[in-house]
């Protein structure tokens, strides 16, 4: 019998339904009901005490802000965020990488690598980056090598690297014979593997990296890419030793010659990894799609070679799991296939109604995910053993990848990305004063501390000094430098300039220490052309780093140097020049005024213009372009960090007149080409707004420039839009780490919110301001005047063709334009000549002036039919300064003529002059004598600071001399000619001797000679101390005292 409970917490009642039971048990009715009662409570108790401990951890994340740090490293990952929370940027600095091999290492021309015991030939299936990889095949003996020569300086530290990949050999290896610098041995031939080795050279030395193979057999052979030597701080290279090859080769990639952090990016993406059906590729077969989630194809030929439908490839992790789903509603397979570089490693099927998670191998870098038309298989991975026909149909709908192996909800694909377009350098060996990246009010900005320079057209250059076989030149920058030597300096051929002072011998470059703005390079004659007799003008200097070699002319042989011969001088392109050297594909006999980039011709090697990179003497602020924001989804996110990301860069399609009849961006029509080789196409912008275009990969690079082309039926093609296009570079820059936070607690993710809203909306202010701003500007267009519009980066001047005036606002992006003299901030009006308001290019002219406070410059150039040359424009103050000097100078003359016995007055006309002047007797003055040196000596400025010297003074010449010629009476073994030379830089004389020309002395045994500034002063003035000249004498540095000199005078 069921006797009665209270419903909730069950107590006894009593039983009133018959008299046997109504009697009252104690135990039952009170002990038992009182003990449940209590049992209860304290249940309420507990519960109570945790949901008051629920509610305090829910009030502390609503009350404290926390955030969790987060370091998201170069390459790909999986970050876990245990909300959905924004990314707040803390720190990201720069970081430079000078491979001391330039571009040699990048095995792409033969002519840079030495032989040992090889056959050396380029490959271009077997590479790790650029075109070709090196295959080394043993000829002779067990190994087989190519080598690079360098030279190392005493007390530094280096690591030289390589990758490698067996064939059929023992193993691969580098070494640095001689010195017991000894890599890792490399056996596997499946992929590239890094071997490497690392030394401190006790003295300077020059020596060998070796790059081989060895083996049992003449023939045996095996594949290398991407060497690299760097300099390394001593901190650095003693945490090498406790590195594995592969952290090696992360921490110290390749880079062709010199390489900062260049356009950083970091992309998360979306939950769904598939892309929408609009996004991905089509092999040739039929493929529509019905929405961004379905879609059906039909196989057409079995001539296309493939049984895939449409394919999309993702970047992918090694030993991580993915899982895909197939929905029932799916008549058709999706077919995945995992890669490492460039083979297949793994295959799997996923029928309709199907999901399963697939584990990549550890060499997975790549993953195809194929619609595919197979209908029938019995091997997954076996081409051979899958069944497909022409005509199969099957219609696809909502697939899904998700990391790991449980299955989330269908949603589209929704990535996000942060992209800086910045460059951001450090010292290249210690990694200190690096440029820094912060935000202020969601604005990213820069502390500069280091600038870029390219050596061109646009900077004013002047002859300097010259030594056998090269020759010293200048240029002065707009702000000085922190230090003589804190600069590196990259040559055209991506050789890297040695730093010193002394400039002792060709391709040496530094700053002068008595003026920290005043750059100097020595360049060697078998480069430039000049010979040792010559002296180049400064248009001929600018030239050079134009592109353009001298060469004696009149003759073919582009080896011969140029010495002033009567029979006059040619120009070809430094990479016209045959392997031989001694002939080019193209030439001129008239100065070149423009860079041989913009001439047509057969190139034989890869010229790009030296660069200067130099750490400011000021740091300096500067707001940076970017483009998104970074978020992470709840749980795991796929996220890729790397650099070189191109955002919206100007596009011209081309019209391909094929079987296709598409419009392209990208492939080798030169009008179509990107600026950068492209690695991979994001997005393609139609009027700012995602437009969707097909991305076609090709592999070998045949048709494209780099791997990717954007293409679109030209039905779909809207000719009066602009597009732009988003994209990765295939070139490699400098790696580097990302660090930030994520919130962890409510309160950080809503005051985070609170604070993005809030820049939001005061960048939709400043926004709405420039858009009423613009419709001003086209009421003034319209009927008044045009306001000034930006200048963007990549531009090129050879477009503005239209009237109105530009800016380019940093001389970053002015560094980045074609077809511009300069690389500083500037402003261009552009105006038509004439009357052709109808015709779009005709008689234009351009006319630009420099943003620098101090010494801005003016140029202008025209257009008709095609563009002249720019031409510097003189400023009002040299215009004055001219008419100034025209003045005196014609008083001068006519005092000069006087003094020759032919009256004359400055009020003369240049006729008149000429006519007095043929009436004077003249010729060359010329004078010498033998004199003792002096006792004493004195302090004299050369090139490199103050020092004392032994001197010798002569005084009572009847003209001013502008040569002079010293040397011992007496011949000593090792001593040369000690020459002064006006010419060196054509300083005039003035009253307090300021300007300055060049005495070259001998400093005894065969060391380098002094260049000591020769002070010009006019009239009979005479400093304390110094070299000088004045009107009838002069006082140099000689090497001894108390010795008698032969000296001779001239004015020529």
């Amino acid at each position: 019998m069921n006797e009665p409970k209270t419903p909730n917490l069950g107590l006894n009642k009593i039983d009133r339904s018959s008299p046997s039971t109504t009697y009252f048990d104690l135990d039952k009715y009170l002990d038992q009901n009182w003990e449940k009662v209590d049992e209860s409570v304290g249940k309420v108790e507990e519960k109570a005490e945790d949901t008051e401990a629920q509610v305090s951890s829910i009030q502390e994340r609503l009350d404290t802000e926390k955030r969790k740090s987060v370091t998201l490293e170069p390459g790909l990952q999986v970050v876990h965020s245990e909300r959905a929370s924004a990314f707040k940027l803390d720190g990201l600095k720069g970081r430079t990488l000078v491979n001391l091999l330039g571009r040699d290492g990048g095995c792409e021309d033969l002519s840079k690598i030495g032989v040992h015991q090889s056959t050396l030939t380029l490959d271009s299936a077997n590479k790790l980056q650029g075109s070709n990889g090196l295959k080394i095949a043993i000829n002779t003996g067990t190994s087989g090598i190519g080598f690079f020569t360098v030279s190392l300086k005493a007390g530094k530290s280096y690591v030289a690297i390589a990758e490698v990949k067996n064939f059929d050999g023992t193993s691969m290896f580098i070494n640095l014979p001689g010195v017991r610098a000894v890599g890792n041995p490399v056996k596997d031939n499946s992929k590239f593997n890094v071997t490497w080795t690392r030394y401190t050279a006790p003295t300077d030395i020059k020596l060998n990296i070796d790059v081989g193979v060895s083996g049992t057999a003449v023939g045996q052979y095996g594949y290398a890419d991407a060497v690299r030597l760097y300099e390394v701080s001593t901190t650095d290279y003693a945490a090498l030793a406790s590195m594995t090859p592969e952290q090696v080769g992360a921490k110290y990639p390749y880079v062709d010659s010199i390489q900062p952090v260049r356009n950083p990016y970091v992309i998360r993406y979306g939950e769904n990894l598939l892309p929408p059906f609009y996004e991905w590729e089509h092999t040739g077969h039929n493929f529509l799609e019905t929405s961004t989630t379905t879609a059906t194809g039909e196989l057409v030929s079995g001539s296309i070679g493939t049984d895939a439908y449409a394919v999309t490839y993702l970047s992918v992790l090694a030993n991580q799991d993915y899982t895909i789903s197939n929905p029932a509603a799916s008549t058709g397979k999706i077919r995945v296939s995992v890669y490492d570089s460039y083979t297949r490693l793994q295959g799997m099927f996923i029928n309709p109604g199907e999901t399963k998670t697939i584990k990549t191998v550890s060499r997975a870098v790549r993953m195809g995910v194929n619609l595919s038309g197979v209908t029938h298989y019995t091997e997954e991975f076996d081409v051979s053993k899958w069944t497909w026909t022409t005509g199969n149909k099957a219609s696809f709908a909502y697939p899904i990848m998700t990391l790991g192996k449980v299955m989330k909800p269908l949603k589209t694909r929704e990535d996000c990305m942060l992209a800086l377009q910045t460059d951001l350098y450090s010292d290249p060996v210690t990694g200190l004063n690096a440029d820094e990246v912060f935000e202020k009010n969601g604005q990213y900005y820069k502390l500069t501390k280091w600038r870029k320079i390219i050596l061109d057209e646009s900077l004013r250059y002047r002859s300097i000094a010259s030594s056998s076989g090269y020759k010293i030149v200048g240029c002065t920058l707009s702000e000085p430098v922190a230090a003589f030597n804190s600069l590196v300096v990259t040559k055209y051929n991506g050789n890297v300039l040695t730093k010193n002072g002394n400039m002792s011998e060709s391709d040496n470059a530094y700053f002068r220490i008595a003026d920290l703005s005043d750059f100097n390079v020595s360049i060697a004659n078998a480069d430039s052309g000049w010979g040792d007799s010559y002296t180049p003008t400064a248009d001929e200097i600018k030239a050079y780093f134009m592109g353009w070699k001298m060469y004696l002319g009149n003759q073919g042989d582009v080896s011969k140097p140029y010495n002033g011969e009567t029979v006059g001088k040619a120009w070809c392109p430094l990479d016209s020049i045959y392997m031989s050297g001694s002939s080019a594909t193209h030439f001129t006999t008239t100065l070149p005024v423009s860079p041989t980039i913009r001439s047509a011709y057969t190139r034989y090697s890869e010229w790009k213009p030296y660069q200067l990179i130099y750490q400011l003497g000021t740091p300096t602020i500067e707001p940076i372009t970017s483009e998104g924001q970074l978020t992470f989804n709840e749980g795991d996110n796929q996220v890729e960090v790397g650099t070189g990301m191109i955002i919206r860069e100007s596009a011209n399609p081309v019209y391909t007149s094929d079987v296709h009849k598409s419009y392209n961006i990208n492939n080798y029509n030169l009008s179509a080409k990107l600026n950068s080789k492209v690695k991979k196409i994001l997005s393609v912008y139609k009027n700012d707004v995602r437009d969707y275009w097909e991305i076609l990969r090709f592999n070998p690079e045949s048709e494209v420039y780099g791997l990717e082309l954007a293409s679109m039926p030209a039905s779909q093609y809207d000719p009066s839009a602009y597009y732009t296009v988003t994209y990765q570079v295939q070139e490699q820059f400098s790696p580097i780490s990302i660090n930030g936070t994520i919130g962890v607690s409510e309160k950080s993710i809503i005051e985070q919110f609170i604070n993005d809203s809030s820049n939001i909306s005061r960048q939709l202010s400043v926004m709405e301001s420039k858009n009423n701003e613009m419709e001003l500007q086209q009421y003034a267009d319209k009927n008044y005047l045009k306001k000034s519009s930006r200048i963007k980066e990549n531009e090129d001047l050879n477009n503005f063709v239209f009237e109105g005036e530009f800016y380019c606002q940093f001389s970053l992006n002015a560094e980045t334009l074609k077809n511009c003299p300069v690389g500083v901030a500037f402003s261009l009006k552009v105006s038509k000549n004439g009357t052709q308001n109808k015709e779009p290019t005709p008689g234009v002219t351009q006319t630009l002036i420099t943003f620098l406070p101090v010494g801005f410059t003016t140029w202008q150039r025209n257009l008709y039919d095609s563009w002249g040359a720019w031409v510097q424009v003189p400023s009002r103050e040299e215009f004055e300064s001219l008419k100034s000097s025209v003045s005196d100078g014609k008083s001068a003359i006519a005092a000069a003529i006087t003094a020759k016995g032919v009256a004359a007055s400055g009020s003369d006309t240049h006729l008149e002059f000429a006519r007095k002047i043929n009436q004077i007797n003249v010729g060359p003055k010329y004078a010498t004598g033998t004199i003792q040196s002096a006792a004493t000596s004195m302090y004299f400025m050369t090139y490199n600071g103050s020092y004392a010297f032994n001197y010798l003074s002569v005084s009572n010449l009847d003209f001013r001399p502008n040569k002079i010629i010293i040397r011992r009476t007496v011949q000593a073994s090792g001593e040369d000619l000690n020459v002064y030379d006006y010419y060196t830089r054509a300083a005039a004389e003035n009253s307090t001797g300021s300007n300055y020309n060049y005495y070259t002395f001998s400093n005894g045994q065969g060391r380098s000679a002094y260049i000591v500034n020769v002070y010009e002063y006019s009239g009979l003035g005479i400093p304390s101390s110094n070299a000088f000249v004045n009107s009838s004498g002069f006082r140099v540095p000689v090497l001894n005292s108390n010795t008698s000199y032969t000296w001779e005078a001239f004015r020529i």
